[in-house]
């Protein structure tokens, strides 16, 4: 958070805007659950880019944890053109599944997790969220792979909630 931070007052400092930054830092904010902040984060960063995905998608996450459903369609719809990692479209994906997931269209939400997987095997959120699929499912031995594969991604150790995956 901290860097997030630094970058932002430098950006401002040398009178340049920061909306990737923002953006970071919004999303950083969503995981520390932290989303008022991350909302006016993500705000702010579209004020100074308004096409920027990263803050568009981060809209699209508060939305859905919100429960508003059309709306986070709308906005994720805005990344349906993005091609690799690098224009973020596991991002896409991801926030598909959980759309799908929300809806309980199951076999949708496992399709669009499986394609951030795919896309982006190192997140361990994407891991996860197809474990929790599967677990929903009754599919324990399919969950119990896609929990270990996240809690082998680079920098994850195990804490009491992802373990509590792998009863």
């Amino acid at each position: 958070e901290a860097l997030y931070r630094q970058a932002i007052e430098s950006r401002q400092r040398s009178g340049k805007e920061a909306p990737r930054a923002r953006a970071g830092l919004g999303l950083l904010l969503i995981q520390l659950g932290r989303t008022a902040e991350a909302a006016l984060e993500f705000e702010a960063a579209l004020e100074e880019d308004d096409r920027l995905w990263d803050a568009i998608y981060g809209q699209a996450l508060l939305l859905l944890t919100e429960g508003q459903w059309n709306k986070a369609k709308d906005r994720l719809d805005e990344g349906s053109r993005r091609k690799g990692v690098a224009e973020g479209e596991h991002r896409y994906h991801y926030g598909l599944a959980l759309y799908y997931r929300g809806m309980n269209e199951t076999d949708d939400a496992e399709k669009e997790a499986l394609r951030a997987l795919h896309l982006d095997p190192a997140n361990p959120e994407h891991a996860m969220l197809v474990g929790e699929l599967y677990e929903a499912q009754n599919a324990p031995s399919l969950a119990i792979d896609a929990f270990e594969q996240a809690l082998a991604a680079p920098g994850v150790t195990a804490t009491a909630f992802s373990e509590r995956n792998l009863w």
